[in-house]
């Protein structure tokens, strides 16, 4: 039953070749033959993306919200360790308080604590892994988008057959004209083409629902190279993570290779910050709004920015929204940033994406067993995606409102959270004798009361003294 459906993914992305991945790979454990798979990407295939460096970047893959488990169920968690920049999976969570960085969070990777396992890779190796790990009968047409998409019915047949009709477009291998198009029939379309998905915008056009959601928040980005390993600031040597100022701004900083740390800088803002960045003009530019922004933290911003070629600066602005299911009767299915895109700042799309394509391949592959038709398969992954996403779409919101406050009670909050976070045994250690204090003295107000009920009175006269 399997091997007679169409695929169709849209995007060559972590999420979409993770799905690929996963279907294939669960396909031959099970020893079933696999579907047709076609993925499209609207992008000229890569070539040379880490000279880039303001594509280049690394992210985080975690532990605690399935990342590193989702390479691992791929097969290639050894590979994206032996290319990762940094897998001792180390996080910092810095309070700028009494004129210095007193680093309340440390979280280290190691076997007593496998839900702080992470490493960082670079975003282009890890999809240049992933492409590699598909097998050779799997082809990617590149330079070609989705234009159209609906869904088919055919009544006349006993029992009624429903597929998708898939509108593609092929672009000039030189220029973004359009070249050949095609339609073509599919029984599952995956989107996986991004937070600005072109699926969804076919699908549910301008729908408020379905439209980012700016966050109020922005950042500049760049890459600072250091002639010499000595040079790079010591918060930085060991570790990746946060740096968190009392003045509504925060720094990230990921240490990714001997003499080279990326950092972003972001901060609260009411408009969204123009996308490209083209220019050399504009570019130093940024780097001197850095300059001021960063203030708070004047040494370590100018060890930075001084290291910093101008070439790498970026513009980022953060938007995020809520997951959405599947469309198109359960026949269209969205994964990653096409459903539920989240900021760059807490670290999460990528694995939410990796964990999406694993799940929905897993999903996909019991068709006939587990599950009776795509549709069912389509609809258990929703309901498994849908609250999952929710809740750290949620999380990230939160985090996000905390690093950029400049409220006296939040920040407290957040040291608190730190604090938590850095010391869990002593955390629990304090809730429990916090609730246990709770329970003995409530214990003792109730053993109190029945001892002494018939010399206490709740409300009415008081009783008549005695002579």
């Amino acid at each position: 039953m399997l091997a007679k459906q169409r695929i169709l993914v849209v995007g060559s992305g972590i999420s979409g070749l993770s799905f690929v991945l996963a279907l294939l790979k669960q396909c031959e454990a099970d020893g079933v033959a696999p579907p047709s798979v076609t993925i499209v990407e609207q992008h000229a295939e890569p070539v040379n993306d880490e000279s880039n460096e303001r594509a280049n970047y690394s992210i985080g893959i975690r532990g605690d919200i399935g990342g590193v488990q989702a390479l691992e169920s791929l097969g290639v968690l050894a590979e994206a360790q032996r290319l990762a920049c940094d897998d001792r999976g180390f996080f910092v969570g810095s309070v700028w308080r009494d004129g210095q960085w007193h680093q309340d969070v440390m979280l280290e990777r190691s076997e007593r604590r496998p839900e702080a396992r992470g490493l960082r890779i670079s975003r282009v190796k890890l999809r240049a892994l992933l492409l590699r790990s598909l097998p050779s009968h799997v082809q990617v047409r590149w330079r070609t988008r989705l234009t159209g998409v609906a869904l088919v019915r055919d009544d006349t047949t006993s029992p009624a057959t429903v597929h998708v009709s898939a509108q593609l477009s092929r672009s000039d291998d030189h220029d973004d004209s359009d070249g050949t198009t095609s339609e073509e029939a599919f029984e599952l379309v995956v989107a996986a083409d991004g937070c600005r998905s072109t699926a969804r915008s076919l699908v549910f056009g301008e729908q408020p629902q379905y439209a980012l959601r700016f966050t109020n928040s922005a950042g500049i980005a760049g890459c600072a190279h250091f002639a010499d390993a000595n040079d790079v600031p010591a918060i930085a040597r060991t570790c990746h993570g946060v740096l968190f100022g009392t003045k509504g701004r925060s720094l990230f900083l990921a240490h990714e290779s001997p003499t080279r740390v990326m950092w972003a800088l972001s901060y609260p803002t009411e408009q969204p910050r123009p996308r490209d960045v083209d220019s050399d003009q504009a570019r130093e530019a940024l780097l001197q709004e850095a300059r001021v922004c960063g203030a708070e933290q004047p040494a370590l911003m100018a060890q930075l920015l001084d290291a910093t070629p101008a070439s790498s600066m970026r513009s980022i602005s953060m938007f995020d929204k809520m997951p959405h299911a599947s469309a198109l009767d359960n026949r269209l299915v969205f994964i990653g940033d096409s459903t539920h895109p989240v900021s760059p700042y807490g670290g999460s799309g990528a694995n939410m994406a990796l964990v999406d394509g694993v799940h929905l391949g897993s999903a996909v592959a019991q068709l006939g067993r587990q599950h009776a038709t795509i549709e069912a398969a389509v609809k258990a992954f929703d309901a498994e995606m849908v609250p999952r996403a929710e809740r750290i779409c949620s999380q990230q919101r939160m985090m996000l409102t905390l690093s950029h406050t400049t409220k006296w009670w939040q920040l407290r909050a957040r040291s608190m959270m730190l604090t938590c976070l850095a010391y869990p045994r002593t955390a629990l250690t304090a809730a429990s004798g916090l609730a246990l204090a709770t329970v003995v003295g409530l214990a003792a107000g109730a053993y109190y009361l029945y001892n002494n009920a018939d010399s206490l009175t709740f409300g009415g006269s008081a009783p008549e003294p005695t002579l």
